[in-house]
């Protein structure tokens, strides 16, 4: 058994002296209540009987001697199940926290891959040049957003004509 004690643990010296006064009190201090209430029941009831019939008065000292008997080992039962019970609240605390990280955010239309008139490879909103075939690509349709080449009086994928830049 550890030297190291909880304030929550029980002392078998106290549970030894409440089972010499009453025989299951100190197993109901030790939290074995079924146990406890078993022998301070039937050791009450001895007594009450005992004032009767005599013979009942020696199983009364039979109950006494039990409860004093198996004090040590219930408290250190309970000691036990307190002691398994910090060490995996310890352990639980020291697991590794997981941090989920945010989805990145889907692409805004101002970053949207179009296609080149010219090739039809994908192309970036934001690049000057088709980066496949080389091709000029600076305008957007103002109708369908596809790419229209620098200089072109209309769009090449819907027809749609262009505005000249002054």
């Amino acid at each position: 058994m550890s030297l190291e004690r909880s304030l929550d643990d029980k002392a078998s010296g106290l549970t030894l002296l409440f089972n010499f006064l009453l025989p299951g009190a100190g197993h109901l201090y030790a939290s074995s209540g079924h146990e406890g209430a078993a022998l301070l029941v039937a050791s009450l009831a001895c007594g009450v009987v005992s004032a009767f019939i005599y013979v009942t008065f020696v199983i009364n000292i039979g109950f006494w001697i039990y409860s004093m008997a198996t004090s040590r080992k219930v408290t250190e039962m309970y000691n036990a199940e307190r002691a398994s019970a910090r060490s995996n609240s310890i352990q639980q605390a020291r697991k590794p926290v997981i941090v989920y990280e945010r989805a990145p955010a889907a692409p805004s239309a101002s970053s949207a891959l179009l296609s080149c008139p010219d090739c039809g490879g994908k192309v970036s909103r934001r690049a000057p040049a088709c980066p496949h075939c080389g091709s000029p690509v600076k305008d957007s349709c103002v109708d369908c957003g596809g790419m229209v080449p620098s200089g072109a009086t209309t769009c090449p994928g819907c027809g749609c004509p262009i505005a000249a830049k002054g």
